[in-house]
């Protein structure tokens, strides 16, 4: 740990902390080991969420006294020791010494700076303190900051859901404000937009007390938005300005001969733009294997009349699930096909269930409207316009509940066959809850002019997030190991054909 803290000081003369770049080339320079370039990257994530919600600045020297605080918890535990907490008046003790062993070594003594420095920072010699702040640093639960209050260690195999901790006030102000500039930059704005709000989404949704990161390049989301909106006004202009269906026929297939390779770049930026704990997702197959799965999957589906969507699903799901990765391990997928047959007719049957109960309440309110207008003819009028207004309103309330169905039924499936390595997902959604979540969130943005989007999108994430549940029994130890493999593997440098379509 000496050495590591050895580097620690020399940050305070650098800015390695303004981008991942510089940061990494300080790692290489000083030639720092893995484990700690991984406890120096886990800083710099936990300190840059905490700037996504605007609790405190970064600085070199901040996140340098945060990886002391993250290396004096992992390295007792590596050696089977029982880990001392480290607490925020022990944290400005380790920021007294190192500014009196900075002062020490311009007068010349650095040997004794060296020594205050590591005597500081080596966890045995801190004293234990109760209840205080630790800056979110990783505490297992056999490190608990009160020594009075031990947590109990959860049992392995135990599933635990996802936490989002944004509020609507928060979002509000990032909506409104994102709305005001894509209204006066005429959209151009919008791709900037979705990165500010998906960074809030990401930096509030957490797992195990880490928060996922959103690192998406605004002009890659353009960029997609901008060869949409090409094709769609070249196809629009040659079919109702020029009136020649030719040129419109071949820009409709121009763009759908384009599609497999626009969704493929489009699943891949989406993975490679979010992280957790520093390590990044991935997608790993071409768009070669996308042409392939379409052209099949697309005649199969003509030549049965759609009867093989299920099966056809099912193989998207496996070619996406499959061929990503965390860090250096892949996910996998074991959805069956005959079991996804069977998913599909229990939405058709909840489907012909809600169109039944449906059909009975407009029936009734039909024939009494109808009683009601016969008795008294000056109340027709208004009847009309309640059984037309009852009309939409079970509609929407049809199509809202059938996606409800479809979403709860094939995500549940779908998240219970996926797994990474020996870390197991499940989600618990509830047709019925889903879909009055869905019905009432529409109904709340009819009424309220689309004022109270931010609500209805908060709180659709609050539900979902919190019946989204991951199994890790060694989640730590794996992280690690895929931050390791990660730095092996390296990263593509294709930033050029980054494509975001909202897939």
């Amino acid at each position: 740990m000496s050495k590591f803290n050895s580097h620690l000081r020399d940050l305070y003369n650098w800015s390695a902390f303004e981008s991942d770049e510089t940061l990494s080339r300080f790692i290489e320079e000083k030639k720092l080991s893995p484990e700690d370039a991984f406890y120096l990257r886990r800083a710099k994530t936990l300190l840059h969420q905490h700037m996504d919600r605007g609790n405190s600045n970064l600085t070199d020297a901040t996140i340098v006294d945060k990886a002391i605080v993250i290396k004096s918890k992992f390295e007792p535990i590596k050696n089977s020791q029982t880990p001392t907490p480290v607490t925020l008046d022990e944290l400005d003790e380790i920021r007294s010494l190192n500014k009196k062993a900075s002062t020490s070594d311009e007068h010349g003594d650095s040997s004794q700076a060296e020594t205050t420095q590591l005597t500081a920072t080596t966890p045995q010699t801190l004293q234990e303190t109760k209840n205080v702040d630790t800056l979110d640093s990783p505490t297992p639960p056999t490190a608990n900051l009160d020594p009075t209050e031990v947590e109990k260690p959860k049992d392995k195999g135990e599933y635990e859901a996802l936490e989002f901790r944004g509020s609507t006030k928060e979002y509000f102000k990032i909506w409104i404000v994102n709305a005001f500039f894509t209204l006066a930059t005429l959209g151009i704005y919008s791709a900037w937009a979705k990165v500010r709000t998906n960074r809030y989404f990401y930096a509030n949704t957490f797992y195990k007390d880490d928060a996922f990161e959103y690192t998406a390049n605004p002009l890659s989301i353009l960029k997609g938005r901008v060869l949409i909106v090409l094709f769609y006004g070249a196809f629009i202009y040659s079919a109702q300005v020029l009136l020649n269906p030719t040129i419109a026929l071949s820009i409709a297939a121009v763009a759908l001969l384009a599609m497999p390779w626009i969704i493929n770049r489009a699943i891949k930026f989406k993975l490679k733009t979010v992280k957790y704990r520093n390590v990044n997702f991935a997608y790993h197959k071409d768009a070669g294997e996308f042409y392939k799965f379409f052209t099949i999957h697309t005649l199969l589906n003509i030549l049965t009349i759609g009867l093989a969507y299920p099966y056809s699903l099912n193989k998207f799901k496996e070619l996406v699930v499959s061929n990503s990765s965390y860090g250096g391990e892949k996910f996998s997928y074991s959805g069956k096909t005959g079991e996804m047959y069977g998913n599909y007719l229990l939405v058709i049957a909840h489907t012909l269930v809600l169109v039944f109960v449906f059909g009975v309440i407009v029936g009734a309110s039909t024939y009494i409207m109808k009683r009601v207008s016969m008795t008294s003819p000056d109340m027709m009028w208004l009847m009309m316009m309640g059984s037309i207004a009852m009309s939409y309103l079970i509609y929407i309330a049809s199509l809202t509940y059938t996606k409800a169905i479809y979403d709860a039924i094939i995500q549940n499936y779908s998240w219970k066959n996926s797994s990474l390595g020996g870390i197991k997902f499940r989600t618990n959604y509830k047709s019925s809850k889903l879909g009055w979540i869905y019905f009432s969130n529409l109904v709340v943005l009819i009424l309220s002019l689309g004022l109270l989007y931010p609500w209805t999108k908060v709180r659709v994430t609050k539900y979902k997030t919190q019946n989204f549940e991951i199994k890790s029994d060694d989640l730590d130890n794996f992280v690690v190991t895929a931050q390791k493999e990660q730095s092996a593997v390296g990263e593509e440098f294709d930033d050029f054909f980054d494509i975001d379509i909202g897939f």
